[in-house]
């Protein structure tokens, strides 16, 4: 029994494309992405958090920026120009206007906090910071912070070769850096940047 050419033809055609699309990888970049680039992309709810394939986001985890022009007198201190904290996952820690363009420092908090406030400490490692200010140490901070919704109460004290200054703690609240001496001077209002 003779076939014609006409019938190879079609099969053939149909053999090739789905060889070739069964080959194909998918390029789709939303698809291609880590939990640690930094980047917001996927599923993620927040930066390099939440979906699928990344931790839980906690609520401290985004971009912060002053609710107003007022600073507190630690942000008023440390700071130049805009600023800028942002906490990611993993405790890494960038902090803009810090000094000069951008530092790079780590954090840890108190998970389980009193009534909604929680202890934080930050470090900016020797070496991240601008040498023209001849600092031969490395930056601590100690405080509390609270979260409702998408604005933070902040309230950090350097914590660095300064005896002098008691950081504010949870148990006492807002308002405890160096025993309430400077009431709410030190506290600030900040906004998540979205």
């Amino acid at each position: 029994m003779k076939r014609s050419k006409s019938f190879f033809l079609p099969l053939f055609t149909l053999c090739l494309g789905l060889l070739f699309f069964s080959n194909c990888e998918d390029d789709d970049v939303s698809l291609q992405f880590d939990c640690t680039d930094g980047i917001l992309n996927g599923d993620e709810a927040r930066i390099d958090c939440g979906g699928a394939m990344c931790i839980p986001c906690e609520d401290i985890f985004g971009t912060w920026v002053p609710a107003n022009a007022e600073l507190g007198i630690t942000l008023n201190a440390y700071s130049r120009g805009e600023i800028k904290i942002t906490f990611r996952p993993g405790g890494v820690l960038f902090w803009e206007g810090f000094r000069h363009t951008e530092n790079l420092g780590n954090y840890t908090f108190d998970e389980s906090g009193v009534d909604g406030i929680h202890a934080v400490s930050i470090t900016i490692p020797e070496g991240e910071l601008d040498p023209s200010y001849g600092y031969p140490y490395t930056y601590t901070f100690h405080g509390i912070f609270e979260i409702t919704d998408n604005s933070m109460l902040l309230e950090i004290t350097p914590t660095h070769d300064l005896e002098y200054i008691d950081p504010p703690t949870v148990s006492a609240g807002f308002g405890s850096t160096n025993g309430g001496s400077v009431g709410e001077g030190n506290v600030d209002l900040m906004m998540r940047e979205e």
